[in-house]
């Protein structure tokens, strides 16, 4: 094992501790993502896909996690597009009660998935 520093993180030990969980975290946002509950917006896994997207985005600027874990663009386009649609529709059955909150909440949608790789093509 190497050491290249004094810090807690400066060792081969650590970098693959902070591989593992890098992996693991990607693994459960993609596969979150992918998933047609996490577009209900009333449920867990919507919840818990924007939460782990934000602890992702931190960690990233903390430089914990180095972006070269974050998926291609097109894999990243194709969740977000799959997951507005998905939104989309569920908001068309279950609409929200506040249109002005609707509309602000797609966007924010929309800029969460464009921090992977800003910018990418707005969606319609």
């Amino acid at each position: 094992m190497g050491t290249w520093g004094s810090g807690n993180l400066a060792n081969d030990e650590a970098a693959d501790i902070r591989d593992e969980a890098a992996q693991k975290l990607m693994r459960q946002i993609l596969n979150r993502a992918a998933h047609p509950a996490s577009a209900e917006y009333d449920e867990y896994d919507y919840f818990r896909l924007f939460y782990d997207l934000e602890v992702l985005f931190a960690l990233t600027i903390h430089r914990l996690v180095p972006s070269w874990y974050f998926p291609h663009p097109d894999t990243v386009r194709s969740l977000r597009d799959g997951f507005m649609r998905g939104y989309d529709a569920y908001c068309s059955k279950h609409p929200i009660k506040n249109p002005e909150f609707s509309r602000e909440r797609r966007r924010v949608i929309q800029r969460t998935f464009n921090k992977f790789h800003p910018p990418l093509p707005k969606t319609p």
